[in-house]
């Protein structure tokens, strides 16, 4: 969502990217939404973005979080922050 939520950003700063508005703002609400709590137990996951995919090897299925969706979740809503600071001027 974060990376998706970049890429609508930059269309609409280029000026071709009103259709994705309403998904801008439903990507920050699920990424808002979807974090770890910040009084997660684990301080290294407090607050962290989740990113998690499934992966299957050997007849196994493993759930597998990544930490690559903090580093975008924190792009993304820099990016949103200024965009609703350009909005309001």
């Amino acid at each position: 969502m974060a990376f998706a939520g970049i890429l609508w950003l930059r269309l609409l700063q280029y000026g071709v990217g009103e259709a994705f508005k309403e998904n801008i703002d439903k990507s920050t609400v699920f990424l808002l939404k979807n974090r770890f709590a910040v009084d997660h137990p684990d301080p290294n996951l407090a607050g962290a973005v989740l990113n998690s995919r499934t992966r299957h090897r050997k007849g196994k299925i493993w759930l597998v979080n990544r930490d690559v969706g903090t580093s975008f979740g924190i792009r993304y809503l820099c990016a949103y922050y200024n965009y609703l600071n350009k909005s309001e001027k």
